[in-house]
């Protein structure tokens, strides 16, 4: 029996956009990036040292086995709480999940750069409740998380550190 349906190839940002709306995450955004995706991937997957640069509320982000797949992480808030996350973690996917957050970021090749989108949301039972609550945050949290890549890729690019 051969099939017929018609299928389609999705790249990681198609399916990180297909997730985002599937979970109805408040916190999406894509951006495009001059850099090539070996260069993007490289500072975003640095998770422990940039994802707390990135998320206000989060203190540290580590991973506590770095063999077994999927990896696991412990996340701490700047209040102490801590969040044990499932890390799915590849060249250009990363798709992170507690029982109560998910969080996801892909890198495409677009044109000379790369095409970058970041994902995230609530899940469980409360999903309505925070995503109602998080959901005036979203947007500027999303353009924060981008705007800090661009800013890392650029002190990258010219070799300094800015503040702030």
């Amino acid at each position: 029996m051969t099939s017929t349906w018609p299928t389609a190839r999705l790249d990681a940002v198609q399916r990180l956009r297909v997730l985002s709306e599937t979970l109805r995450a408040p916190l999406y955004a894509e951006a495009h990036f001059a850099e090539p995706p070996a260069d993007v991937w490289s500072v975003a997957a640095d998770l422990p040292n940039h994802l707390p640069q990135w998320i206000r509320t989060m203190r540290s982000f580590e991973f506590v086995d770095g063999t077994a797949a999927p990896l696991r992480a412990v996340a701490v808030g700047r209040l102490g709480h801590r969040a044990v996350f499932d890390v799915a973690l590849e060249t250009g996917w990363c798709l992170m999940q507690s029982p109560s957050v998910i969080g996801g970021m892909a890198a495409v090749p677009d044109g000379d750069g790369t095409r970058f989108a970041v994902l995230g949301g609530t899940r469980g039972r409360l999903r309505r409740t925070r995503r109602l609550v998080f959901l005036p945050l979203a947007g500027t949290s999303a353009r924060r998380m981008v705007g800090n890549l661009a800013r890392l890729l650029d002190e990258r690019a010219t070799g300094s550190a800015q503040t702030g």
